[in-house]
């Protein structure tokens, strides 16, 4: 496995989120976008799934079309959308530690 890259500055980073979304857009090409910011995801995704951790990861949660703002931070539903994406990974993390 090669070494992580370095992160990207803010600004790289959301200029090539912004391409990705157009190029998404203007194509309607279905894109895969795996990424451990919540919201990157809410920023680029129509859905959103979340796994547990490790090998063998089983889906915690999904988020579809409906539950994403479309307008992002501007849309008054967001902040919601990104505590319900938190909860799902908190609420798995208490799972596996009562399990250990």
């Amino acid at each position: 496995m090669p070494p992580p890259a370095p992160p990207l500055p803010a600004i790289t980073r959301r200029h090539l989120q912004l391409e990705l979304k157009e190029l998404w857009q203007r194509t309607g090409k279905t894109v895969l976008f795996i990424t451990h910011d919540i919201a990157e995801a809410l920023l680029l995704a129509t859905g959103i799934v979340v796994l547990s951790k490790g090998p063998g990861a089983k889906i915690i949660a999904r988020f579809d079309r409906d539950d994403i703002p479309s307008d992002g931070p501007a849309d008054t539903r967001y902040a919601q959308a990104f505590r319900n994406i938190e909860l799902a990974i908190e609420n798995q993390k208490t799972a596996e530690s009562a399990q250990v």
